[in-house]
């Protein structure tokens, strides 16, 4: 199988293409694709082709052109070694092996092909951070979310990016997006007043206290937005007065200018310093340690939920570990995603005084579009008919699992029947399939 060999900033670079290694015995993995270099030949070349089958296509200017590749076994060598091996002058190219970056794709997973590589867990972007230099990976946390509940939705599946042992997916950072991220902070920067153009809904903590976590099942949704406006439904990790403010943020996301399209996805945004000069989303700046090998920020939910129809949720688990101080980013059947190494943090370094569960929109002024939250309607306590938090909870000062309460849960914010509303279930959630439970969202506009 061959891949457009065009390079991702449009140009053909006459170099690359890409094409599926077949792994021999003993090798018991699945198919591994690579982009590697191909050696051109014209068509008319009749030399060796080492016994392969040979893949042809057509360059621009309308010559034809073969790329053929060697066989390889992995048994005693190093992927990356014999990978540079391979190549024709011993050297490595960022689009095939660039300081232990492969650009891997993953067949039945294609939706994001060219978007993603497989890069050395050692030498991934979140290294590149000044106070992460002699960070020690922690490829475990130091205990188990898991815990056995009977929701009313199914899961939807996060479509992962299936990377060798030893590395990690990272999704490429969009030239451009560092100063947008800066501008566009994980939503509203004050929750207590409303932003020109930003809007948010949802449940906060009241309670004065110290929390080291934050979890919640949210349905995942598909709002339509232009691109320039986002939709999302996260949960937010705070500590610290509004001009220090240490956040984390994290849930799903509709955004087209981060993204390049609709798809809703894995997203996160963190700051140190109240939105001013650290932070960014996912891993568009060093912060953020991957450690799974195939879930990662910024891949797509397979699944989306229906109106009146099948639901589809997210089991997200934001948690402190209690030994290293690490922000961990987890869901409930134990996938460990990642972290955001303390160090990075100068409040969050001792836990959260606050959390927040709920949606946030963003549209700029040149657009009259409204922007849908969660599914797009005016929440009631049907599930099924609006954007759903269920098991709303939270890791307590003891770094217990417990719900969030009446007692703790705070405010609620509401911006009308025509724009965005909230309702808390109250008597109408069951503890043992619901748990705590809110619906939320909107249309959208016209909102006040």
């Amino acid at each position: 199988m061959v891949f457009d060999p065009m390079q991702d900033d449009g140009t053909d670079k006459g170099k690359y293409s890409s094409f599926v290694f077949l792994l021999p015995d003993p090798i018991p993995t699945s198919t591994l694709t690579s982009r590697w270099r191909g050696r051109r030949r014209r068509a008319s070349d009749e030399s060796s082709v080492h016994g392969l089958e040979d893949s042809s296509g057509t360059n621009r200017d309308g010559t034809q052109f073969i790329y053929d590749c060697l066989p390889f076994r992995v048994a005693k060598l190093h992927l990356i070694q014999l990978l540079r091996a391979l190549d024709d002058d011993g050297s490595s190219t960022g689009q095939a092996v660039d300081g232990g970056r492969i650009s891997m794709f993953d067949e039945p997973q294609s939706g994001d092909v060219g978007e993603v590589d497989c890069v050395d867990m050692y030498k991934q972007p979140a290294f590149d951070h000044h106070l992460l230099k002699n960070h020690k990976i922690q490829m475990n946390p130091s205990f188990s979310t898991r815990k056995k509940t009977n929701e009313v939705f199914s899961k939807s599946q996060l479509v992962g990016f299936r990377c060798p042992q030893g590395m990690v997916p990272i999704r490429r950072p969009k030239t451009g997006l560092k100063s947008f991220s800066k501008s566009h902070g994980g939503s509203l920067h004050t929750f207590a007043t409303k932003l020109p153009s930003e809007y948010s809904v949802g449940i906060d903590t009241a309670e004065v206290a110290t929390y080291h976590g934050a979890k919640a099942v949210i349905t995942i949704n598909n709002p339509r937005v232009e691109v320039g406006q986002y939709s999302k439904a996260q949960i937010w990790v705070r500590n610290g007065p509004e001009a220090e403010t240490n956040s984390i943020e994290v849930g799903w996301a509709v955004h087209p200018k981060l993204y390049g399209d609709n798809r809703t996805r894995l997203t996160a945004y963190w700051t140190a310093d109240g939105f001013q000069k650290t932070g960014c989303y996912n891993i568009e700046c060093p912060g953020f340690v991957q450690v799974h090998n195939e879930y990662h920020l910024g891949g797509y939910f397979a699944n989306i939920s229906v109106f009146d129809g099948p639901q589809y949720g997210f089991k997200m688990t934001i948690i402190q570990d209690q030994s290293t101080g690490n922000w961990w980013l987890m869901d409930d059947d134990d996938y460990k995603y990642g972290y955001w190494p303390k160090e990075i943090f100068t409040h969050l370094a001792t836990g959260a005084s606050y959390l927040r569960y709920g949606g946030a929109t963003f549209s700029p002024s040149n657009i009259q579009t409204p922007v849908p939250m969660g599914n797009g309607y005016i929440p009631d306590i049907k599930a099924d008919e609006a954007g759903t938090f269920t098991f709303v909870q939270i890791v307590n000062a003891d770094y217990q699992i417990v719900e969030l309460t009446d007692k703790i849960a705070g405010h609620f914010f509401d911006y009308g029947p025509n724009c965005y509303g909230i309702v808390d279930w109250y008597d109408g959630q069951d503890p043992n399939t619901t748990g705590h439970a809110f619906t939320y969202g909107g249309p959208g506009g016209p909102c006040p």
